[in-house]
């Protein structure tokens, strides 16, 4: 989510960022071969934990991602100054 900027997909009114949308299409993905894979088994509650981890790191990036907003909308400084040292 970080290397893409937190770029995000507006569907209505939910916000999913992109990170989030391909690490779960990766996660699904893998999950579901090993159905097809031998002496490997597709377990419900292992793609569960991945839709868990993926939603708490989405959740991490959106509160990080507000809160370095707000503290730059706080600071006194335009893009590009800098403060004086002392």
């Amino acid at each position: 989510m970080i290397a893409l900027k937190f770029r995000v997909l507006a569907i209505a009114s939910v916000r999913l960022y992109w990170g989030a949308i391909l690490v779960t299409i990766f996660a699904l993905g893998e999950e579901l071969s090993q159905a097809f894979i031998p002496h490997r088994t597709f377990d419900l509650i292992d793609a569960s934990a991945d839709m868990l981890g993926i939603a708490i790191a989405s959740m991490s990036c959106f509160l990080i991602n507000r809160y370095y907003a707000n503290q730059q909308s706080k600071s006194p400084l335009s893009p590009g100054e800098t403060k004086p040292i002392a």
